[in-house]
């Protein structure tokens, strides 16, 4: 800090001195012009310029500590390149910008076969798919306690099922038939066997489709339980429709009410994906990553978690939310493809690299997990069925820092508006990169105000004048913008929550509009505005 001190009053002095000679020098000229004195004149102006230092050098000289090594930005890098290439040998590489139409024709329904057709958006960023990012632990507001459609559906299922023997029989669960050459069946409701087959349907009450014996099985039980992927929502649906929309077809169950689609979807597991689950259902309730929560549990409780995994009942089913906290710290370092890894990998380089050097890895760490978390967490809440990684909203925190260190060097730089341009640019080209599909506005912004507020309580060389002032601000910016991050989120996750308002639900609103902007007729159809 002395050190520092004295520097920076050397430096002022000799500036003063100069510009004095510079005075005199200018007055001698207007006097009596003469080529010497001109060049005497330029001689001065030159050497002010000099002991002006640039952007890079003034950052060092406000520095209250020497230079570090930047472990934490280099194993950061090194984290998101292996796991991208990881996660890309894996599960594959799609890429493309407009959002494109699937048909498949001769598509078994209890009608009959008909032709289906699915809208589906590629990953612009050169990487796997959208639904593979489940399956690579990103943050998805559904596997992470969210209150979905689906869950509610098979409660209501379920419920209408254990309710039969003392109320209508039109909610019990029987086989509904299409005999004849379409030769269909499917375990459902009378009033769904009716809607499903316009009334040509015999339905079978008080029995399922699977429990049929001879010779009341001829009509092939086809139509089994599907779970959509990007909704989680169960559908009764056949194996080739199913895998027409990349759902997890339930080989083993007969109806929605006997399933737990995010469970299913939000398994680790890529076999998931071939829509064709083991007859005894007994792996959709552990996965190899379990054991996290396998350690926070009560004896009691992993004594019915193995009854669950071993039986394919649906009495012990679970139809409660997945509740994979972990995924906000699994898609700290995920990126969405090669050209999203190129484009953080670049930034952290120019900014978040210099910043560790002076400031510490310690320091760069946390404001790189409070601004990606935050990122995460506000990109949740506004587009909960979809994955989000936390790279976005890390780097656009480190692009905060760095206009916050142009405003504190600003009287040391000779051009400080060709500076500001460029982090303008720099800035703006980040929002831009939240209007396209997967990255996300809300990460973008999310990250650059918590970014800006970790960044003013602990960055020492940022004081605007008072450290203590600066702390205080940036404590203050941190804990409203925290606080609204954590409404928006909380809100998220229990739709009937009390948290609700109608402000922070209009904030989600307007950001959520904003994502995946169609800047042509035919980008971002899979997406709803509001």
């Amino acid at each position: 800090m002395k050190s520092d001190e004295r520097y920076l009053k050397k430096l002022y002095t000799r500036r003063k001195r100069l510009v004095e000679e510079l005075v005199e020098a200018a007055k001698d000229f207007y006097k009596a012009p003469t080529d010497e004195k001109r060049l005497k004149w330029k001689h001065l102006k030159r050497n002010i310029e000099e002991t002006t230092p640039v952007f890079s050098e003034a950052r060092k000289y406000l520095s209250v500590v020497g230079d570090k090594i930047p472990f934490f930005t280099l194993a950061l890098m090194l984290c998101q390149a292996a796991l991208l290439i990881i996660v890309c040998s894996i599960l594959g590489l799609e890429t493309g910008i407009q959002s494109y139409k699937k048909t498949e024709v001769n598509i078994p329904t209890l009608l009959g076969s008909e032709a289906f057709t699915v809208v589906r958006e590629p990953n612009p960023w050169i990487g796997p798919s959208e639904r593979f990012f489940w399956v690579a632990a990103a943050a998805v507001t559904l596997c992470m306690g969210g209150n979905s459609g689906s869950l509610a559906a098979a409660q209501h299922t379920r419920e209408s099922k254990e309710a039969t023997s003392d109320q209508n029989q039109q909610q019990e669960i029987g086989c509904c038939e299409m005999a004849s050459h379409f030769n269909r069946a499917g375990s459902t409701t009378f009033a769904d066997c009716i809607k499903m087959t316009t009334g040509l349907g015999q339905w079978r009450g008080g029995v399922l489709c699977s429990q049929r014996t001879a010779p009341n099985n001829q009509v092939a039980h086809v139509i089994k339980p599907c779970c959509e992927a990007r909704t989680g929502t169960c559908r009764m649906l056949s194996h080739e429709h199913c895998v027409l929309i990349k759902g997890v077809f339930h080989i083993a169950l007969d109806h929605c009410g006997q399933t737990n689609c995010l469970h299913a979807l939000c398994r680790l597991k890529k076999n998931d994906m071939t829509a064709i689950l083991p007859k005894d259902n007994r792996y959709l309730k552990l996965t190899w990553l379990d054991w996290f929560k396998w350690v926070f549990q009560s004896e009691k409780d992993r004594k019915r978690m193995l009854v669950a995994a071993n039986s394919s009942d649906d009495a012990s089913s679970n139809f409660e939310a997945p509740y994979q906290w972990w995924r906000l710290l699994t898609a700290l370092p995920l990126t969405f493809g090669l050209l999203h890894l190129l484009l953080v990998v670049l930034l952290q380089v120019a900014i978040m690299l210099p910043v560790e050097m002076y400031a510490g890895w310690h320091r760069a760490m946390l404001i790189y997990v409070c601004s990606a978390l935050a990122g995460e967490m506000m990109a949740c809440s506004v587009e909960p069925s979809r994955p989000h990684v936390g790279s976005t909203g890390g780097a656009a925190g480190f692009i905060s820092v760095a206009l916050l260190e142009l405003g504190q060097a600003w009287s040391f730089l000779p051009h400080p508006w060709r500076d500001a341009a460029g982090l303008a640019g720099v800035t703006l080209f980040f929002l831009l990169l939240g209007t396209l599909h997967l990255v996300s506005l809300a990460s973008v912004l999310a990250g650059l105000v918590v970014g800006a507020s970790v960044g003013l309580m602990v960055v020492p060389y940022i004081t605007f004048g008072h450290r203590l002032r600066a702390v205080l601000v940036g404590l203050a910016l941190f804990l409203a913008a925290e606080m609204v991050i954590h409404f928006c989120y909380t809100s998220a996750l229990s739709p009937m929550s009390h948290l609700q308002s109608g402000l922070l639900n209009r904030l989600r609103r307007t950001i959520g509009n904003w994502e995946c902007v169609p800047y042509s007729e035919q980008m971002c159809l899979t997406y709803t505005r509001t």
